[in-house]
């Protein structure tokens, strides 16, 4: 463990609360302490885009996936991904949501936000203990779609290329 302090008496308080975490049962996690924060919410979202890509997912699905993670990562990229917690992540979805963005939208970003978690739950589990966060019920009702006749399309279809052929196009 390589941390630098301007004053002695600051070393010592960080060794003496490292010491009292350890006195408390908490592991001592080297990779929580290291310069490239191999636990922190960017290094982690990072991890599983690239495990995403090698998985048989489209293209479309994995930009999602990375638009999802870089929103929740404007608030959580410096934080340890066991420092996060649900009132966190229900802050995310608050603030989403005054965003003008639709519940079903919101329930998109929560399926994609806890599949990240169980991955990560999933890789950490042992070494650094992380548990899984509860995420907020997201309710939404879907609208029901209007249905068009065959007749009815056949006749959209005919004023659509009547239309089409009279106007000139601007090209």
């Amino acid at each position: 463990h390589t941390k630098r302090f301007k004053t002695v008496i600051e070393a010592e308080r960080h060794l003496t609360s490292l010491r009292y975490n350890i006195d408390q049962g908490n592991k001592f996690d080297q990779r929580e302490w290291a310069k490239d924060q191999p636990l922190s919410f960017l290094s982690l979202r990072e991890k599983f885009v690239e495990s995403k890509d090698i998985k048989d997912i489209s293209t479309k699905q994995i930009v999602h996936i990375e638009m999802v993670l870089n929103k929740a990562g404007d608030k959580w990229d410096m934080m340890q991904i066991k420092d996060i917690t649900e009132s966190e992540i229900d802050d995310f979805f608050i603030k989403t949501k005054n965003a003008e963005i639709g519940n079903k939208t919101l329930a998109n970003y929560k399926t994609v936000l806890h599949d990240f978690w169980a991955w990560a739950v999933k890789r950490e589990k042992r070494k650094s203990k992380l548990e899984m966060p509860d995420f907020p019920d997201i309710k939404y009702k879907m609208g029901w779609r209007n249905i068009v006749d065959m007749e009815s399309q056949e006749k959209i279809l005919n004023e659509l290329w009547n239309i089409s052929k009279d106007s000139n196009p601007r090209i």
